[in-house]
């Protein structure tokens, strides 16, 4: 079952020229928004913590000041795989191999997930928020016509808090798998 809450997407066609809608900050949802967007960012921030804290652990259980030298400059995407990959060694030699890569799996999936859904936010081009919640995230270039059209997803107060506990969720859920592969490796 994939919780992952689905944004809704539109299209918009550009104009000559863009612009700016200056009535944005005058919204009466502005403060609905701002609200929701920090508790995102809040809740990214400490999953994104959980997850170093667990790298760390993999690599070298005893300290994490150690494990942080190597993983303190690298991008999300790389630590995601650095980890898939420890993790994978460790089940490997686990029992039950199978259903724990199964696992691991679908957790990289979830982290990948979110990590596109924070990018979605982080990059909105919130001046752009229409009535209905519709903000630019992207260009794309319709290749038939030639035309630049604007990708706009429905990014609402009530979305973002579905993703706040897909989050919330989800650190649970690694911080357990994290777990059961530390317990795993002391019984090599």
């Amino acid at each position: 079952m994939n919780d992952k809450p689905q944004f809704e997407i539109e299209y918009e066609g550009a104009d000559q020229y863009d612009f700016e809608d200056e009535q944005w900050s005058k919204s009466k949802n502005l403060d609905s928004y701002s609200k929701c967007i920090g508790l995102f960012f809040l809740y990214f921030s400490s999953f994104e913590h959980v997850f170093d804290t667990g790298l760390a652990d993999i690599i070298f259980d005893d300290s994490h000041s150690y494990s942080y030298l190597f993983i303190k400059s690298m991008e999300m995407s790389k630590k995601i795989d650095l980890y898939y990959g420890l993790a994978l060694t460790l089940i490997i030699n686990s029992n039950k191999p199978a259903n724990k890569i199964i696992k691991l799996d679908l957790i990289k999936k979830k982290i990948t997930d979110l990590i596109e859904v924070r990018n979605k936010i982080a990059h909105a081009r919130w001046t752009t928020l229409d009535t209905k919640g519709f903000v630019r995230v992207d260009v794309k270039l319709d290749t038939v016509k030639g035309l630049v059209k604007f990708r706009k997803y429905k990014i609402t107060p009530s979305v973002m808090r579905k993703h706040v506990t897909t989050i919330k969720k989800l650190s649970k859920e690694f911080e357990t798998f994290n777990e059961s592969l530390l317990i795993a490796c002391v019984s090599f």
